[in-house]
């Protein structure tokens, strides 16, 4: 009950600030620049832009990117693993009643 009070506490304040969000996207960063697509990103090959000048649109050759939903599907399986077997072999070895073990 708490965790849902807090997602939708969560929810509230995101819509409540949704108009900041074009503003800040607006204003000029001076502490960011991309670099332009003839100098490119370190591992990166230039050439393809999305438009907008010195962005280049290739994550993947980016070291490390590849790694993030490599990573993100292992911890889902491993999660949906333990859920799924989980009561199971607490019912079955343990001998724990089966509304126990959902729980």
């Amino acid at each position: 009950m708490a965790i849902s009070l807090l997602q939708f506490g969560l929810v509230v304040l995101l819509l409540a600030t949704l108009p900041l969000w074009g503003r800040a996207a607006s204003r000029p960063s001076d502490a960011v620049t991309a670099p332009s697509a003839a100098e490119g990103v370190e591992g990166v090959e230039g050439g393809e832009t999305d438009g907008k000048e010195g962005a280049t649109v290739r994550p993947w050759r980016i070291p490390g990117v590849a790694y993030a939903p490599a990573t993100f599907l292992f911890c889902c399986g491993v999660e949906a693993g333990v859920g799924l077997w989980g009561s199971s072999i607490l019912v079955s070895r343990k001998g724990l009643a089966a509304a126990d073990a959902a729980q």
